[in-house]
């Protein structure tokens, strides 16, 4: 029975990284195609379709490896998520903005926030939800240097509301867990 308990658990956490990828995925087509003027609809859709898929490829390694490669996939994932991120970064502010550019971001923060989750997801799911805030507060610090700071108001409002999605998820999430009466999490 206890066993069947741990499952279930398991299986909520699995759906809930799965779906805050997916979410992020169609969060940078938006952003894209926003910043983009709407213009080229094409590339933006391609775009979405890609991450949406590369979130599902990454939610099932995470989620499904239980043995001694669960924490390498995981850490591989954080040292891809960095580097993708990094180029991310590094496009939009040298080619202005561009749909390469877009790519690269929302890839690095697929691969960082799956990273994170597996390396938490064998603690807890308060311990996943606590990441979640972390790296809304995060995010949103970074997004708000980019606007005010670096003046990259574009950039800014991409990370600004990855961090408000993070921020606002998580914390209504640890509200309900919290509530739970006899929550084993």
């Amino acid at each position: 029975m206890n066993i069947d308990k741990e499952q279930k658990r398991y299986n909520r956490m699995s759906i809930a990284i799965f779906i805050a990828l997916q979410i992020l995925a169609i969060e940078s087509g938006i952003y894209t195609y926003v910043l983009l003027h709407h213009r080229e609809l094409s590339h933006v859709v391609l775009l979405t379709i890609l991450l949406c898929l590369l979130a599902a490829i990454v939610a099932r390694l995470v989620t499904h490896i239980r043995s001694q490669w669960h924490i390498r996939i995981s850490k591989a994932l954080l040292l891809f998520g960095l580097l993708s991120t990094a180029i991310g970064i590094y496009t939009r502010i040298a080619f202005t903005y561009h749909e390469r550019a877009a790519l690269a971001l929302g890839t690095g923060l697929i691969c960082l926030l799956a990273g994170f989750s597996g390396l938490l997801l064998a603690r807890s799911l308060r311990a996943v939800l606590y990441e979640g805030i972390v790296l809304g507060l995060i995010a949103l610090g970074l997004g708000f240097y980019f606007l005010i700071g670096a003046d990259h108001v574009l950039t800014a409002y991409l990370i600004i509301g990855t961090g408000l999605l993070c921020l606002l998820c998580s914390l209504s999430a640890t509200v309900r867990v919290a509530n739970t009466p006899h929550a084993h999490l």
